[in-house]
């Protein structure tokens, strides 16, 4: 399994807590904030306003494809990533 490894943006008084990131599966709200360096609230609210991209068609939580974050990270335009999802819930 491939890996990066970030520290998470300390709260003012914490020390910094490595967070595993793997590329091989979609990243959650708290391991794209440890990634960009910002808060999971910021997070929240860059992917509410359509900023961050994000994986659609999850229907549960929010969840971030980690080729997508590195690519908003360097600056490059974006595509739209859809994940499909099979009709039935099979």
């Amino acid at each position: 399994m491939n890996t990066l490894e970030f520290a998470s943006p300390p709260p003012r008084e914490r020390r910094r807590e490595p967070v595993s990131l793997p590329t091989d599966r979609l990243w959650t709200v708290h391991q794209a904030a440890a990634f960009l360096g910002r808060s999971e609230s910021w997070v929240y609210k860059a992917a509410e306003r359509g900023e961050l991209p994000r994986a659609r068609g999850m229907g549960w939580g929010l969840r971030f494809v980690p080729a997508e974050l590195l690519s908003y990270a360097r600056g490059e335009k974006r595509q739209a990533h859809v994940v499909p999802v099979p009709k039935g819930g099979k």
